[in-house]
């Protein structure tokens, strides 16, 4: 165990890889190592913030930005008997084919599945998670009337719920509403 006092934190933090920033994926981290220079915490708190959030978005670049200068303003609360998993994972491409998006999300289903498992969860409710290009989010949920514990349960209902999204190329804002990020989430409740 190895305590960090505030005043240390920027410190500590500095040497280490950016991919040891929780939230920041294997591609994330690619396009910050690769195309950005960006190998440790504390190269990314040098960074403009405005070049990262031109990157990745306001939201994300400005959030990695405030994580890497260890500023942090998420609430830490105890967790409740509620238990949520999820994994996720970045298109290599944006994409509006339905058939690409369930291929994606029935990839990630082991990885869910094998964290469920090895915890020994049980779960009542499955959802989907789609991030447009414009970084829109979009949701859908699918909750059984008696708790699970197998990988059958999960399957089972990924096509219903990517039947619940739009996969309509019009949009009169940008002209840009392909699918960049899929997940899935499973909860207790």
């Amino acid at each position: 165990m190895t305590i960090v006092y505030p005043n240390d934190t920027s410190k500590f933090l500095e040497p280490l890889d950016v991919g040891r920033i929780s939230g920041i994926g294997t591609k994330t981290q690619e396009v910050l190592m690769r195309k950005m220079e960006i190998k440790t915490i504390g190269q990314l708190a040098k960074y403009a913030v405005q070049k990262l959030m031109d990157r990745f978005g306001r939201k994300t670049g400005l959030w990695m930005w405030q994580v890497a200068k260890s500023k942090d303003n998420d609430i830490v609360s105890p967790r409740e008997d509620n238990i949520s998993i999820s994994t996720e994972d970045t298109l290599d491409y944006a994409t509006s084919d339905k058939v690409k998006i369930l291929q994606c999300l029935n990839e990630l289903v082991d990885e869910v599945y094998e964290r469920v498992k090895t915890k020994g969860y049980v779960f009542r409710t499955v959802g989907v998670k789609l991030v447009r290009s414009d970084f829109s989010i979009e949701t859908r949920e699918i909750s059984f009337s008696n708790l699970r514990n197998d990988k059958e349960s999960i399957v089972s209902v990924l096509q219903r719920l990517v039947d619940r999204f739009s996969f309509s190329n019009i949009n009169t804002s940008n002209g840009n509403v392909a699918f960049r990020k899929v997940g899935i989430n499973i909860q207790s409740s």
